[in-house]
């Protein structure tokens, strides 16, 4: 039998979790310094050519990455 407390409770959980992640990514886990480094570190080894083409498959994650997330999100916050 399916118990609807139950149900309401892991999605709570799961959404406290989330924030305390994205909480955490955003406070103590220094993405931008991180991602300028690694930026710098490719730049400097790498002809335009490969860049252009390191950006556009970026380009291409992010495309399918961001509506995937959107979903995930939809479906946590949805009210079954």
């Amino acid at each position: 039998m399916y118990d609807v407390t139950c149900h309401v409770f892991y999605a709570g959980e799961s959404l406290r979790l989330a924030r305390d992640f994205g909480y955490l990514c955003e406070t103590e886990f220094p993405a931008a310094q991180t991602a300028e480094h690694v930026t710098r570190q490719y730049a400097a080894t790498r002809l335009p050519a490969e860049l252009h083409h390191r950006r556009q498959m970026i380009v291409a994650t992010k495309c399918v990455v961001v509506p995937s997330l959107r979903v995930s999100l939809m479906l946590l916050t949805a009210r079954f």
